[in-house]
């Protein structure tokens, strides 16, 4: 499965089957915002199921804020994941 983002009529666009898909807008290897939403992609793969493994009733928004997740990292990869809100939907409903 690819995953792949084209937001404001193509002014962010970036897609994850590689390096060079990934600064598919050459603009975006200087730009920092670009950096930490990597960064924060890596994190949140690395350590959510943790936090959802440790139960409570943590929205996604109180756990972005809680541990600092960029702003970039919310609008162009978690809010357009379909499979990032997937694992919340379900870890909800099982928690019923």
């Amino acid at each position: 499965m690819t995953f792949s983002v084209s937001r404001d009529g193509g002014a962010f666009e970036w897609a994850g089957t590689s390096l060079r898909a990934v600064f598919c807008q050459t603009k975006r290897v200087f730009d920092p915002g670009m950096w930490r939403m990597l960064f924060d992609i890596a994190r949140f793969n690395s350590c959510a199921v943790r936090v959802l493994d440790e139960g409570g009733d943590l929205s996604i928004g109180e756990y972005l804020r809680r541990e600092g997740y960029s702003p970039q990292f919310k609008d162009n990869y978690l809010i357009v994941c379909p499979l990032s809100r997937l694992v919340f939907v379900v870890v909800f409903i099982l928690s019923l």
